[in-house]
């Protein structure tokens, strides 16, 4: 009887292995934000910050399910950074060092909606004393449904995208709020 389970519970592993397994990371495209706002020139966070680290990301291992790598996150975010005119150029020195920590991406196991929520620190260090003038754990859901797509595991890599990209954006729209600026409604 018990290794009559054991195959049973062998045999529903495999099953679900294979089904999910084409499981794909998110794509930074889909994550990276486009421009909120036109930022002034004369505003310190203007083409001022350089991405430092990003950490906590998680690889996805495509027999399981989709994630949000780190190798997914950084372009994602230098993209956005870069967009909005906030990305210090490639070889200037920098006003302010952004360290981003993908904390938790709580994701559903299975479903036909597919509802997810990252959590990600954010810290902009000022690099000139190392003070920190930012510092905010931001929590961002999103959801994929069928509608999006009839496969389970490009439903969540859709909702993981869309999460990390709400995430981004609320980023952005405080940190400008915090120094000032107004953040538009774009898209």
């Amino acid at each position: 009887m018990m290794t009559r389970n054991i195959l049973a519970y062998g045999l529903i592993m495999g099953i679900l292995a294979m089904a999910s397994g084409c499981a794909k990371p998110a794509r930074p495209d889909m994550m990276a934000v486009r421009p909120v706002t036109t930022i002034s020139k004369s505003s310190p966070l203007y083409m001022g910050i350089a991405l430092s680290k990003v950490r906590g990301g998680e690889e996805t291992n495509p027999a399981l399910t989709s994630k949000v790598g780190n190798m997914e996150l950084r372009p994602a975010i230098e993209t956005s950074l870069q967009q909005n005119n906030l990305l210090s150029p490639t070889g200037k020195p920098a006003r302010f060092r952004l360290e981003v920590f993908l904390l938790e991406l709580k994701q559903p196991m299975v479903g036909f909606t597919m509802h997810v929520e990252s959590f990600i620190r954010y810290r902009l260090i000022r690099t000139d004393d190392g003070h920190v003038v930012f510092d905010d754990i931001i929590s961002a859901p999103a959801t994929a449904t069928m509608d999006d797509a009839f496969y389970g595991p490009e439903r969540l890599q859709i909702a993981n995208e869309r999460s990390v990209h709400n995430n981004i954006r609320q980023f952005i729209e405080r940190l400008l709020r915090a120094f000032g600026e107004e953040a538009g409604q774009s898209p």
